[in-house]
């Protein structure tokens, strides 16, 4: 006996079939020829003298939330220092960190050295803490780069990343 099948039965065929045709359509269909406008090529960051490039509007951002991913900063600060970069460098540093003269913590003198010799600017942040696994519970910290709207373009580099020279 031949059994007929629902309505909803039915209906989901029916969409089946037109959602193969639909693909089966626009695999076949031929697209004319797209013109494609070549994309200039960025600057470097040893040959970035474009003459109108308002170097304030970006920025090399990074967070750090212990003295280990500070002193990583610091070097990566140092790279790009002497890669000759002109994009601002800010780095997120804990909102509890001092930055006074006197104090001699390693916190402070890293903080003013990378301030004074690399141009850093200092941005004291609320840490992002979200317990769990010790080694990615203050990584959502990396998401206040997105605050940073000040900025036209903003790099957020991990305090693991490595800096190489582009010719």
């Amino acid at each position: 006996m031949l059994r007929i099948c629902s309505s909803r039965t039915f209906l989901r065929l029916v969409l089946a079939l037109l959602l193969l045709l639909l693909l089966v359509n626009l695999f076949t269909l031929e697209l004319p020829p797209r013109s494609v406008k070549p994309v200039p090529s960025s600057p470097s960051l040893v040959d970035n003298d474009l003459p109108d490039t308002d170097w304030s509007r970006y920025a090399y951002c990074q967070y750090v939330t212990n003295q280990a991913y500070l002193c990583n900063s610091l070097m990566i600060f140092e790279r790009l220092h002497s890669l000759g970069s002109k994009a601002e460098r800010l780095v997120m540093y804990p909102e509890d960190w001092t930055l006074d003269e006197l104090d001699p913590s390693p916190e402070a003198r890293l903080l003013m050295k990378a301030r004074d010799e690399y141009r850093v600017r200092l941005v004291p942040i609320h840490i992002q803490h979200l317990a769990g696994d010790t080694t990615w519970e203050d990584s959502f910290t990396k998401l206040l780069a997105f605050n940073q709207t000040q900025y036209d373009r903003v790099i957020s580099l991990d305090s693991d990343s490595t800096i190489l020279q582009v010719s």
